[in-house]
């Protein structure tokens, strides 16, 4: 399991109307499978990226071909259990875009089969990878999305003059996510994007003032140990137990005490 990254987007909607409100939270809720008529307060299980940023089809996950890695090939073609029939056919369905191939029905020239499909896999490998850079799906969302996986645990909700959407990642924020959404359906609102991963100590902030994405530059973990800034965040916004972190004295920057118990 990975960590979790928890993510939170807040847009200012004090300039906009109420009708401008309502159809922005229409949009956030299409980017979802939730079909209840609720539109200013609800949760998803999944926050759809692929609707926001989608993967070309021919890399899909939907399109087989595109679903192994080299290297996770390799490891296939090497297993104990190669030699089963089943996952013959599940490598077949998965890599090969030629259809009967003389190798998938002859057992006995399983080993052509085999040389064969690493020829094919790997020539389409290198084809994906000249045109998008990347030969799976895995690494397109990485690359595109910023997170292997969709978000998870959305929650969406009006709150005041905000709207604040939260929601979870996969290990890192999905930065490129919040950039598309904000030349698109945010474009027209000032909004902050903030996150956090204590595993991997993954802290920012990110704001769009109707221009640019730019970066707060004094939130962020350091090797070194986080600024006041950074503790602030961490304490204020994030809600960490302010005892959990220890100050350095010479340098003033703040550290997390490992014997801290919660």
């Amino acid at each position: 399991m990975p960590n979790w990254c928890s993510n939170i987007i807040i847009l200012d909607t004090e300039d906009k109307t109420e009708q401008e409100v309502c159809n922005t939270m229409k949009d956030i809720k299409a980017l979802t499978d939730n079909k209840s008529e609720e539109i200013f307060d609800f949760s998803e299980e999944t926050f759809d990226f692929n609707k926001i940023i989608p993967i070309p089809d021919e890399i899909s996950d939907e399109n087989k071909t595109g679903t192994f890695t080299d290297l996770e090939f390799v490891d296939i073609l090497q297993s104990e259990c190669i030699n089963n029939i089943k996952l013959q056919d599940q490598l077949h369905d998965n890599t090969c875009p030629v259809e009967n191939h003389t190798g998938f029905v002859d057992n006995n020239g399983i080993n052509d089969w085999y040389l064969d499909m690493a020829k094919v896999h790997h020539d389409h490998s290198k084809y994906l990878i000249d045109k998008y850079g990347v030969s799976s799906a895995y690494e397109y969302r990485c690359s595109a999305w910023g997170t292997k996986w969709e978000g998870s645990e959305l929650h969406v909700r009006r709150d005041g003059f905000n709207i604040i959407i939260n929601f979870e990642t996969a290990w890192s924020p999905p930065v490129p996510i919040y950039y598309k959404l904000c030349e698109t359906i945010f474009k027209d609102y000032k909004s902050d994007f903030r996150f956090y991963e204590p595993g991997c100590e993954v802290l920012g902030h990110l704001y769009f003032d109707k221009e640019y994405v730019r970066l707060n530059d004094h939130i962020y973990y350091d090797d070194n140990g986080i600024s006041d800034e950074s503790f602030k965040e961490l304490t204020d916004f994030w809600g960490v137990e302010p005892d959990a972190y220890t100050q350095d004295e010479k340098t003033g920057l703040w550290n997390y005490d490992p014997e801290y118990e919660y």
